[in-house]
């Protein structure tokens, strides 16, 4: 017997009146909507990560024409020196003997190596972007000593008048100025060479040590990165730049950072990198292998640009769509309206809390991010509150939901900003939102609600 029979003077549910009445239904209608929203969701990231690319490819074009990245490699100073290899030959049953001379060069690191640099940078804007650039004189100064004994070579081979001294750079576009320098034998300038710039200078017969200065006038942007050469390496820096990444092998021992800028220093000795003082090899302008990998340094950071902070946002998108539909499922609940809600509804609100991510993206490029949040999240908050208003009919329920939308957007700028402690701020956050949706629902009977 059905229950028509049973009632048969109470009016039946159609099956869409039954499919919204069911608590179950509906929770996971919800949940499939939630999924659903996230759809657009991936375009969005999507529009995120090419607007970024654009902006990388801007950077680059940019860098290119002031100056790139720089890695300051050097000094080095080159030695050649003579070696004899005898040759035998057997012609006929005679043996001859040759003494055939070669060229090689010797290497050698500075033994002290101080470097003062004072990059000044600033901000400037390519179309719609902010770029980072400075400029940088250099002072290097030292010392080199020179222990052919070290090497096995004889001092009568060693060719005094054909020593180099060379350097690098990351990027020659930087140049500002002509690299001069001085030593013990007198003044120079360094000239571009295929792999870097090297100048003559002066050793007398049997130098035992050469002291040096070199002067460089330098352009850059996004980084500066130094090779500890010296078997003792420092490297002062004072900078007007309030928010330097520091950066490579090592950390600097002393650092200052305020509002006017910061200050840093290093101190390297030659224990703590995997490469030689000195060495020999055929090649004029060879170096130590692996110096990459001990460069060390700053990065002329920007904190979280606008992309960056975007794509965080995005990622709180299902916080935000299951918290905001949640409490519109507890207001049905608690107000015993569970069926006046309809899933085109939650569809609606759930789009205009999907085009705050994108009105966010597009403002932020153009006006600072702070604002571009502010005018979002307001249009976004008003927009959800009055449709609302008219979904309820309450203008309490809107305001209390309206609140809710606003503690979410405050709650996620301050988690955008936060960047040493987002996650710690998005896990208390959450715990705080759980604890209020459990104290609220608390009273609901929810076997009682599905009978009804």
């Amino acid at each position: 017997m059905n229950q028509q029979q049973l009632y048969p003077d109470q009016p039946q549910k159609s099956a869409l009146e039954q499919y919204y009445g069911s608590v179950t239904l509906k929770i996971l209608v919800i949940v499939a909507l939630v999924l659903l929203l996230q759809i657009p969701v991936f375009k969005i990231q999507n529009l995120i990560r090419e607007r970024e690319t654009r902006r990388n490819t801007a950077v680059s074009e940019a860098n290119s024409q002031w100056g790139g990245a720089q890695t300051i490699l050097g000094p080095i100073i080159h030695i050649p020196y003579k070696v004899f290899i005898t040759e035998e030959k057997t012609v006929g049953n005679q043996k001859e003997v040759k003494i055939r001379e070669e060229k090689k060069v010797a290497h050698f690191l500075p033994k002290q190596l101080g470097i003062a640099s004072n990059p000044s940078a600033e901000t400037r804007k390519r179309g719609i972007y902010t770029l980072v650039f400075y400029e940088d004189k250099l002072n290097m100064s030292g010392s080199f000593n020179f222990d052919f004994s070290a090497l096995a070579i004889s001092e009568e081979n060693i060719l005094w008048n054909q020593a180099t001294l060379w350097l690098s750079v990351g990027d020659v576009h930087g140049i500002a100025e002509k690299p001069l320098g001085s030593g013990d034998g007198g003044t120079f300038e360094l000239l571009p060479v295929e792999s870097g710039f090297s100048a003559p200078i002066k050793l007398k017969n049997g130098a035992k040590s050469y002291a040096f200065t070199v002067d460089l006038a330098l352009k850059g942007s996004e980084k500066m990165l130094f090779a500890p050469l010296g078997e003792e390496t420092k490297v002062k820096m004072k900078s007007n730049w309030n928010s330097p990444s520091f950066t490579g092998a090592f950390l600097p021992d002393n650092r200052e950072i305020l509002d006017q800028g910061f200050t840093a220093e290093w101190n390297v000795l030659s224990f703590n990198r995997n490469y030689k003082q000195m060495w020999t090899s055929s090649s004029y302008t060879d170096k130590p292998e692996n110096a990459e990998n001990s460069y060390f340094g700053i990065e002329f950071f920007q904190p979280v640009n606008v992309y960056q902070k975007s794509m965080r946002s995005v990622k709180y998108n299902l916080m935000f769509l299951g918290l905001t539909f949640a409490a519109f499922f507890l207001v049905e609940a608690l107000t015993k309206k569970l069926k006046t809600v309809h899933p085109v509804q939650y569809l609606l609100v759930g789009a205009a809390m999907i085009l705050f991510y994108l009105l966010l993206l597009s403002l932020s490029e153009h006006i600072p991010f702070i604002a571009a949040y502010t005018i979002a999240s307001v249009a976004t908050i008003v927009l959800i509150t009055g449709y609302i208003k008219a979904m309820f009919g309450r203008g309490a329920v809107a305001l209390l939901l309206g609140a809710l939308l606003a503690a979410l957007h405050i709650f996620l700028y301050i988690a955008l900003n936060a960047e040493d402690y987002a996650l710690l701020v998005g896990s208390i956050g959450l715990f705080l939102i759980l604890a209020i949706i459990m104290y609220v629902s608390r009273r609901v009977n929810w076997y009682e609600l599905a009978k009804k």
